[in-house]
């Protein structure tokens, strides 16, 4: 068998839904004036938040949507992003939703997720799915075994001889 050069084919992204900066914070405020934080800590997220130069956000939990009034509304969003919920689990849990209850969310979203990028970055290839060799994962919100890769090769029919590489809680590298 003849060596092949290694390299990335496709892109794909999928992302839940976006929140701007101003929303963001306007939410993590209210989080963490729940809490009792001090406003220090509130002005330092502020300060931080907005030094970081992100000014878009996504979350799968539609708790961040800005003009949601009731949660009835959801039930009339054309566009909800793959692996969204349409449930909070923040308000009823005071903000801080149980871990059970986040991993729960993680499994039911992070797959969904990830197998949509995983399309997208298919069709921007172009080639054949079994052809696929390898497959990389990166995720910062949670963790499952065997990982969102078999998950990824099982439903997009990847070869079963495909190596996968799953790199997890890696923040922002």
């Amino acid at each position: 068998m003849a060596n092949k050069e290694a390299h990335i084919a496709g892109l794909g992204i999928a992302t839940p839904y976006p929140i701007g900066d101003e929303q963001f914070l306007k939410i993590d405020e209210k989080m963490r004036r729940a809490h009792n934080q001090s406003e220090d800590v509130i002005n330092r997220l502020k300060t931080f938040s907005k030094g970081t130069g992100i000014r878009n956000r996504h979350y799968v939990h539609p708790h961040w949507l800005e003009g949601l009034q009731e949660w009835s509304d959801l039930d009339n969003c054309l566009n909800v992003p793959p692996g969204s919920l349409k449930i909070d689990i923040f308000t009823p849990n005071n903000f801080v939703p149980p871990f059970h209850e986040r991993m729960q969310v993680f499994s039911e979203t992070a797959v969904k997720l990830a197998i949509e990028a995983a399309r997208r970055a298919i069709a921007d290839w172009g080639g054949d799915p079994k052809e696929i060799t390898h497959i990389l994962t990166t995720c910062t919100s949670g963790w499952s075994e065997p990982g969102i890769a078999i998950e990824i090769i099982e439903t997009l029919e990847l070869s079963l001889d495909c190596a996968k590489a799953e790199l997890k809680f890696n923040g922002c590298f």
